[in-house]
Parts: C-alpha cells; sequence; structure tokens
C-alpha cells in the first residue's frame, strides 16, 4: 500500500498492479533521478501532497486556464510544488482547512471545524528498499 501511495505521488497509477511491478517502477525513478525518490520519502510535505492529489480525484480542486483552483476564485498555482508552497503558507491555513473538510468531510462535523490549527505534517519513517536504493545512487552520482 505504502508503494502505491509513493508511485501515485509521483504521478503513475499502478493500482491494479503487482507490488513487484510498484517496486521495478520505483528502482526505476530510483536510478534516473534519486533526488526525487529521496525527497519522497523523506519530505516533510507528505500530507500535503496526499491533500492534493485526493482533492485533485474528488474534484475540490479543478485546473481552470492552466492553473489550480479552489471553489471560483482561489487560485493556488501552476504546477503541483507550487499548490504545495502555497499550502505551507500559514497565511492560507483557514481555505486548507476547507480543503480538508471538502476532501475528508467524514472526519470534521460542522461544530467541530477548527479554522485556527496550522496543518499537520505526518512523516514516513518507514526505511525502504527504494529508498535505500536511491540514496546510494545519489553517493555515486557525486
Amino acid at each position: 500500500e505504502g508503494r502505491l501511495l509513493k508511485a501515485r505521488l509521483l504521478g503513475k497509477n499502478m493500482k491494479n498492479m503487482p507490488d513487484a511491478d510498484v517496486e521495478d517502477y520505483l528502482l526505476q525513478v530510483a536510478e534516473k533521478n534519486p533526488d526525487k525518490i529521496i525527497n519522497l520519502y523523506t519530505g516533510t510535505d507528505m500530507s500535503l501532497r496526499i491533500l492534493f492529489m485526493e482533492a485533485r480525484d474528488k474534484k475540490v480542486i479543478m485546473v481552470k486556464n492552466k492553473l489550480y483552483v479552489y471553489g471560483d476564485d482561489v487560485v493556488l498555482g501552476a504546477t503541483d510544488d507550487a499548490v504545495i508552497t502555497w499550502m505551507k503558507d500559514p497565511k492560507h491555513k483557514k481555505i486548507l482547512e476547507l480543503i480538508r473538510r471538502d476532501v475528508f468531510p467524514e472526519q470534521y462535523r460542522t461544530e467541530d471545524l477548527d479554522l485556527s490549527g496550522e496543518p499537520t505534517e505526518v512523516e514516513d519513517k518507514d526505511v525502504d528498499p527504494v529508498v535505500e536504493r536511491a540514496i546510494k545512487a545519489n553517493r555515486t552520482k557525486k
């Protein structure tokens, strides 16, 4: 399940593929671009990337005029990374909380909605063979 999510975060939906194929894909990415895999496994914005991905899938965040937007008039950015940067900005925490509520309504009761909290970060501490290989490949490149 974790590898499927990593592949999906890299833009490849491998939901019905065997685990061996998913691992092969991640290893190929690790060999070609080890920094991408290292950042994927060690980056601090994993929860925001998952939220962004789910929001796109559920049409909470849409593309209009080549820009990602929330609702009718909240422009988030032109690229995935720009949207993540926008989400990290503390001045957008209230809108980010609304996006979370729209994406995961089952986790919220209207009276419990807290628009004052900071976004939480989820860190993935599991060491995966793909990460180890990416780190080794990155060291040999330098």
